[in-house]
This record gives structure tokens, C-alpha cells and sequence, in this order.
């Protein structure tokens, strides 16, 4: 594309060129193409602050600020959201956009939450700090999947042949990091809800991306969810928090090369652990809430 536009812009500058059909029909290509570039916006970001600093977070691709359907759709995503943590956004697919606009019943079969731990937020986190809580998500991942009963593989492939076997209500199977570098880690997770519906199917499963992101000195937490029917929808799940990711990091100033944060009282104390419990917390809430079946 931009060797494109270049050789066009080039062109276009000669003088006493006379400009054969060829000539016309790749300018009037690239015109096209580059007003078509100009039309392709990412979503709109919605504006939050923490602890005084403003921070975007994008729509992910497909989505839409959750502000703008009724009052029930915010109380769903604050009752996601533990009383330690505070909800900073969330995000509904375009359909669900679309249903609450004709006054039908959402159906949440995807939707993504951001929010932030209450009491580390006023800290400034730096990536080297940042790395010894990656270390640490790394290895509360190795210790869920060795104390699993079931490996990833040989759950899948047990839905695959009937989707009411290998998970029981309110259990997750973890399926470990997926994705992570200096700025963020991303796991996954299948968990067995309960039907609010009596008519079956009484149970449903949900496939999770968690993302813990480091932006602009702060320790943000996304999260992705998709009702999952084959493998394909986890693959969702992990392909998106990847690009929402990157998206959210994209989207707010870089990290400085060190934060202000008291490293020892960080990892000896309760800060620390209230960002591993953030995680947690907002799986419990998931599991504890009553949603629909669709």
C-alpha cells in the first residue's frame, strides 16, 4: 500500500507528463483504495481516568461501548465486577447493540469488561516490576493446570463429543498463558455455568481470556468472553484479547523506564496480592451471576 500511494504521489508531481490509461487507471485505483483507508477507523475508545491519569480503551473490532444500552446491561457488568475492583468499561457486540435498540432481550453470547484493581491504582507500576508479576501469573497457571483433573487436550476433545460432559457448574478449566510479552499476559480458561432457562440445554459453557496489560505505569484488567460451542470460539476468545491488547496499549502513552513503586513492600505485601486476586474475584463473580441461556 504505501509503495502504492508513493509511486502514484510521484507521478502526480512530474511535470509535462502526459498520462496514458495505465497511468489514469492505477491513480484512480489508489484514490479509491486510499479513501476507502480513510473511512476504516478503529472503534471508538471510551475515556476513563485512573487515579487522576486519562487512559483510552478502545472498542475491540466488532463492539461497542456498553454505556449506550439500558441502565440493566451496566448493573450485569458492575455485578461482574468485585467490590475491590473497579469497572472501568465494557463492551457489547454490534448484534446486542442492535437488539437493545429494538427493545429486545441481549443475548451476551460475547462481551468484554475492563476494569482496574481499587488498591493499586494510585501506583505507579514499572515494567521491571511489572515482569515479577508476570513470573508470578506464569507460575499460578503451571500449578492450576498440574492440579487439574483433566488436560486441555483431552477436554476439548470430551466436548467435542458431548457437550454436557467434563465440567461441572461453577468449574474452570484453566488452559494456561497464551500470549505475553514486557506489557501484558493473557490467559485462558473454559467455565460450566448454570441455565437460567428451565428448558435444556441447563448448562452452557463459557470460554475466557483474562489480560492483565501494563499502560501508562498502570495494571489494567481485560477481559474477554465468548459462549463457546466448538474449540473455534476459544480461539476467539484468545485471537481477540490479543488484539485488544495491543490495542489498549497502542492507545495510551508508553511506560517509563521506572515507576515509583516500592518493590519489596509490593511483593511482600497486600498490593500484590490484590492484583493476583483481581483474577479471582471476577471468576467467582461470573460464576455466582444469573444470566439467560439464550
Amino acid at each position: 500500500m504505501p509503495s502504492v500511494a508513493n509511486n502514484v504521489h510521484r507521478n502526480v508531481c512530474k511535470t509535462g507528463r502526459t498520462y496514458s490509461m495505465p497511468d489514469i487507471t492505477a491513480l484512480v485505483r489508489a484514490t479509491v483504495l486510499l479513501t476507502l483507508l480513510g473511512f476504516i477507523q478503529p472503534g471508538l475508545a471510551v475515556s476513563v481516568e485512573v487515579a487522576g491519569r486519562s487512559l483510552e480503551i478502545p472498542a475491540p473490532a466488532g463492539f461497542v461501548d456498553g454505556a449506550i444500552l439500558p441502565a440493566e446491561a451496566r448493573e450485569l457488568a458492575d455485578s461482574l465486577t468485585p467490590a475491590t475492583t473497579r469497572l472501568l468499561a465494557f463492551f457489547v457486540s454490534v448484534d446486542d447493540a442492535e437488539r437493545a435498540k429494538r427493545g429486545e432481550e441481549l443475548r451476551w453470547d460475547r462481551y468484554m469488561l475492563a476494569q482496574v484493581n481499587r488498591s493499586s491504582e494510585s501506583h505507579d507500576i514499572s515494567p521491571e516490576a511489572f515482569f515479577q508479576i508476570r513470573t508470578l501469573y506464569t507460575e499460578q497457571q503451571k500449578s492450576l493446570i498440574a492440579n487439574s483433573p483433566v488436560d486441555s487436550d483431552t477436554l476439548l476433545l470430551m466436548l467435542a463429543q458431548d457437550a454436557d460432559k467434563g465440567l461441572r457448574i461453577g468449574e474452570s478449566a484453566p488452559f494456561g498463558v497464551f500470549s505475553e510479552d514486557e506489557a501484558h499476559i493473557s490467559m485462558s480458561a473454559l467455565t460450566r455455568h448454570a441455565s437460567t432457562k428451565r428448558q435444556r440445554p441447563s448448562t452452557y459453557l463459557v470460554a475466557s481470556g483474562t489480560n492483565v496489560v501494563l499502560t501508562a505505569n498502570k495494571v489494567l484488567f481485560t477481559y474477554v468472553y465468548t459462549r463457546f460451542a466448538s474449540e473455534v470460539d476459544l480461539e476467539w476468545s484468545e485471537r481477540t484479547s490479543r488484539d485488544w491488547t495491543q490495542a489498549v496499549i497502542a492507545a495510551n502513552p508508553e511506560s517509563t523506564a521506572l515507576g515509583s513503586v516500592n518493590w519489596q513492600r509490593l511483593f511482600g505485601g497486600a498490593l500484590f496480592g490484590a492484583l493476583i486476586a483481581s483474577v479471582a474475584l471476577v471468576a467467582i463473580a461470573l460464576r455466582r451471576r444469573r444470566r439467560s441461556a439464550g
